[in-house]
């Protein structure tokens, strides 16, 4: 099984229907409160919860076989300190529980 996160995004709708074309099971790391109809219909299984926590990384990295990471906050609102937690220190965590 695969993790995709940014499952509901741009990006990560293709990319979802790219990967399940192959055959791939994927498990989608999905934020809290995120709509529903969103989660593209290829997504097997969810991990509902945030990229800054190591209970819901160690549980969405958990039998994982490959990490395709597409979350990010690209647009909108937000300080330059909430660009790095988001894009670069979630980034790492998400790795860290990915080697483990």
């Amino acid at each position: 099984m695969d993790l995709l996160t940014g499952a509901t995004g741009f990006l990560g709708s293709h990319l979802t229907r790219r990967l399940a074309q192959d055959g791939r099971k994927l498990r989608a790391l999905v934020r809290p409160g995120t709509d529903l109809k969103r989660i593209p219909a290829e997504i097997s299984e969810v991990v509902w919860g945030e990229l800054d926590d190591p209970e819901v990384l160690a549980r969405a990295t958990s039998g994982i076989d490959t990490v395709f990471h597409v979350a990010a906050r690209v647009s909108g609102g937000g300080s330059r300190a909430a660009f790095e937690a988001d894009n670069v220190r979630a980034t790492g965590a998400l790795l860290d529980a990915a080697i483990r």
